[in-house]
């Protein structure tokens, strides 16, 4: 038998990754990972904890709007609104992380998604801040007035 001949496992986590037997792995989330390299002079294993800096993205909507509700291009992510209409902030993070929402005329919000009723202190910068062990990031998206009303009209159709 062939001593040099090495059999190797991955176990992130604690679970060992079917298929994957080269030497090197990449990760994408904070756990901890086990490697075992064996062949007929026996085995070794080693174990590291991977820790990923924090991940964020807000994005915004308009109730009964689609897309952002601006008119135009704009620079940056924004949602436009009038006052007394729905907006919903949302901010996606990785798994594990803590994450926060803050905005002008708001409390802070330990919730992925925020929704609002628009009123005139509402208008300016949202930011999720997502937190992990290895720091925070920030991500912002702001909440400007529409350049017009939209406004619903019922309309009576006769035959």
């Amino acid at each position: 038998m062939n001593a040099n001949l090495t059999n190797i496992t991955w176990s992130p986590g604690g679970t060992t990754q079917a298929g994957v037997t080269s030497a090197s792995l990449t990760v994408t989330k904070t756990k901890t990972y086990t490697c075992t390299a064996a062949n007929d002079c026996g085995s070794v294993t080693a174990s590291t904890v991977v820790r990923n800096t924090p991940a964020v993205n807000v994005t915004g909507s308009v109730a009964g709007i689609p897309g952002n509700g601006c008119s135009g291009a704009g620079s940056g992510k924004r949602i436009c609104a009038i006052v007394g209409m729905s907006v919903t902030i949302r901010c996606a993070v990785s798994p594990g992380d803590t994450y926060t929402i803050t905005g002008p005329g708001v409390s802070p919000s330990n919730n992925q998604r925020l929704t609002l009723t628009v009123a005139d202190n509402n208008y300016g910068d949202f930011t999720c801040t997502s937190t992990n062990s290895c720091g925070s990031i920030t991500d912002t998206i702001r909440l400007e007035r529409a350049d017009c009303e939209f406004r619903l009209t019922q309309e009576t159709v006769y035959n």
